[in-house]
């Protein structure tokens, strides 16, 4: 028999065993992509979910041996799952002579040594899987995916097709892959099999046949149950039949990013902590009576009480009609989610049936501001919160919590006709101290692998009257890596000591859907400035129209500041911003034209997706001369209900971004570009002070309600 038909009959045995298995579970292969060990799958990473790997692969170039190579390798890559059936991965390789000059200086130095690196490349890779209908579950899963598919240097550019499925512990895929690898020397082009035996949940054995190799390994995880808040995982691996064999280990790190398919809650630990709560409550043996109904004033008396026993200030209380129950209230404590906050007030007044109320409608505010008015019924709100033999998101998809959870711009009709128990809010303002880092962090460029400056921010916020807020930055610096040393590549970029921001900003709504913030005062250390923010929201925050104005002089005249002025100009900045939201999957598409901080005038295109608190950032800029691309992370630091006493709360930021760029010029390279179509971001702005980062509007909060209900369980339930 010749070896073309012995192939055939192989492959076609195998094609029909694979109709014959269920699916499997995604981990991170060493190319960035969720797979084995080299070679892809078709499962993708859930969405959702984050996962992060080091290895020492360094793919030897010819002439290298596993025990003596000419190059040596590291490889930081992650995996993130952003919408069901969707994943998005990124991979930084670095390749150094392995017996080259060794680095001055200290162990951070390491990645900043030019001397003996010749390839320092940050890849991207995106994966489809191909949806299946609910009946159709045991046929094989498909994905396709695209590796490298921006940049110039595209050393692990590919394309390819895979098919996999599992039978009991084995998981067998089979797929093609287009091209060879640019940066190996070694046919990559054509068929490839891998095949996975997992005996227990936390050991997995694994061989694969590839164009130009064979390799076996062992992937080792930690049980599901040893940590709450994900798994951490190891990997080995030996590669045997190309120019040189090869030796590979990995570590790796895999966390839920706070949100899931059909569960918000982020770890399985908490989960059954809150389904236990409510199925406690809701078995409790019922009254022989309903509990006495307290009388009018009594009741509003008792609200006012929880609410600032449970840190709430700024609230009071009134009724219309004797059947609505009103309150209105700033949120002063809970500063990563203004949802956390809505959902202990709406839940904490629920709970109580001694209310002689039907309806409960609240006004939100900000700072003075009225942002939104929601209105639900308690008794099928309180039903909603008790609810059990569902979990997160399944319980917001049962009737009839949709039907009386009602969220509208602020009506004044119905605000003026309240008695209200007190004529002004009880309470004060607080003052607002936030400490963040300061990074600046330029990755996989030509200069250095790794080049980092580190501060630490502190921020103080001091509201005046209604929608004025004096804000002060002040920074010291922590670390500079070797490239922000005087006359050096990045020394322009250096952080300084100091202050970095002294603004005062006045916000006024000018009707139910539009307002207005204007800023006046020094900011980013270097400039003077007056800028004016104008936004207007649709009626259920699907759409958003903002136009930004400012004008930015150099406050110090040095020529290394402000970063792209020159010595005694200024600046005119305007812009024009549509954004179109998805809520239902916590999605938004922004575009943004006009002329930006740094004079060049273009467009950027924003594609955002919230994982809870999470947001995942993927963007597109270009102006007259040139394009980049990248992605960044956004993560909360602190708690989701920040510390306080009657005057003074301190937190941490509500976001830290971390990103990376890669720029596209007309002559094919890809120069760094760092001031690339800039908008400047201020500690106050109208969507991070007001609107909760774009997180507040009605089809927001109906489709995260269950995160209102989470919160009332963690931080209102008594």
């Amino acid at each position: 028999m010749t070896a073309p038909m012995t192939n055939s009959i192989a492959l076609t045995l195998l094609l029909l065993m694979m109709v014959m298995l269920p699916r499997a579970q995604a981990d991170l292969s060493f190319h960035g992509y969720s797979g084995l060990l080299n070679l892809p799958t078709a499962e993708v990473t859930p969405t959702g979910e984050f996962e992060a790997q080091f290895t020492n692969q360094y793919n030897a170039l010819e002439g290298g041996s596993g025990t003596n190579p000419l190059v040596a390798g590291r490889n930081l890559m992650f995996s993130i799952g952003l919408w069901p059936h969707f994943e998005l991965g990124g991979r930084h390789t670095v390749r150094y002579l392995a017996t080259g000059t060794d680095a001055p200086g200290s162990w951070s130095d390491q990645f900043n040594w030019n001397e003996d690196r010749n390839t320092n490349d940050i890849a991207g890779n995106l994966k489809w899987q191909l949806p299946l209908p609910e009946g159709w579950m045991r046929l094989p899963r498909l994905a396709i995916g695209v590796e490298d598919f921006a940049g110039l240097a595209t050393n692990f550019q590919n394309e390819y097709l895979v098919a996999t499925q599992s039978w009991s512990d084995w998981q067998l895929s089979l797929g093609y892959r287009h091209r060879n690898y640019r940066i190996l020397p070694r046919e990559t082009r054509g068929l490839f099999a891998g095949l996975r035996w997992q005996p227990m949940p936390w050991l997995g054995l694994i061989g694969e046949h590839e164009p130009h190799q064979q390799s076996v390994g062992v992937k080792l995880a930690t049980p599901a149950e040893l940590l709450s808040w994900g798994s951490l995982g190891v990997a080995a691996s030996r590669s045997f039949g190309g120019s040189a064999d090869e030796s590979v280990l990995a570590a790796s790190l895999k966390v839920p990013m706070g949100v899931g398919d059909q569960d918000w809650i982020a770890t399985q630990k908490m989960r059954d902590e809150l389904l236990h709560e409510s199925e406690a409550i809701s078995t409790q043996p019922l009254p022989s009576s309903p509990p006495e109904s307290l009388t009018l004033d009594e009741a509003l008396a008792v609200v006012e009480q929880q609410l600032r026993q449970l840190g709430f200030g700024q609230l009071r209380t009134g009724s219309l009609k004797q059947q609505l129950l009103a309150v209105e209230y700033e949120d002063q404590i809970f500063d990563r989610n203004a949802l956390d906050g809505l959902g202990v007030l709406l839940g904490v007044i629920a709970q109580d049936e001694r209310l002689p109320f039907y309806w409960l409608k609240v006004r939100l505010k900000r700072n003075g501001i009225a942002l939104w008015d929601v209105r639900i019924r308690l008794n099928d709100y309180r039903d909603y919160l008790n609810m059990t033999g569902c979990r997160g998101a399944r319980c917001s998809e049962q009737p009839p919590i949709f039907d009386t959870v009602k969220v509208t711009a602020p009506d004044d009709r119905w605000y003026e006709q309240v008695e209200w128990r007190q004529s002004e809010l009880l309470g004060r303002r607080l003052t607002d101290l936030e400490l963040s880092p300061g990074l600046i962090y330029f990755i996989g460029t030509e200069v250095g692998e790794y080049d980092v400056a580190a501060s630490l921010r502190a921020t103080l916020s001091q509201p005046l009257w209604g929608g004025a807020v004096a804000a002060l930055q002040a920074e010291t610096p922590l670390y500079h890596s070797r490239n922000f040393e005087p006359r050096t590549f990045y020394h322009r970029f250096r952080l300084w000591s100091g202050v970095r921001e002294l603004m005062l900003h006045q916000t006024l709504r000018f009707s139910d859907n539009i307002y207005n913030m204007t800023s006046i005062g020094r900011w980013f250390r270097d400039f003077k400035t007056v800028y004016n923010e104008t936004m207007w929201l649709s009626e259920s925050g699907h759409h958003r129209l903002r136009l930004n104005l400012g004008y930015f002089k150099p406050y110090l005249d040095k020529w290394d500041s402000p970063f792209g002025y020159w010595p005694g100009e200024s600046g005119d900045l305007w812009l024009l911003a549509y954004r179109l939201a998805l809520p239902w999957h916590n999605t938004s598409l922004e575009l943004t034209g006009g002329q930006f901080l740094y004079q060049d005038q273009g467009i950027k295109l924003e594609l955002m997706r919230y994982m809870g608190d999470n947001r995942m950032l993927l963007f597109f800029k270009e102006n007259e001369y040139e394009q980049a691309a990248g992605m960044a992370f956004g993560i909360p630091l602190g708690s989701r209900r920040s510390w306080h006493n009657d005057y003074l709360k301190i937190r941490g930021s509500s976001r830290l971004d971390l990103g990376l760029q890669t720029t596209i010029l007309d002559d094919g390279t890809n120069t760094h570009r760092p001031l690339l179509a800039i908008e400047p971001t201020m500690t106050h702005t109208l969507e991070s002070s007001y609107f909760n980062h774009d997180r507040l509007s009605y089809d927001y909060i109906r489709a995260n309600i269950h995160r209102m209900r989470d919160a009332y369980w963690r931080y209102g339930a008594r």
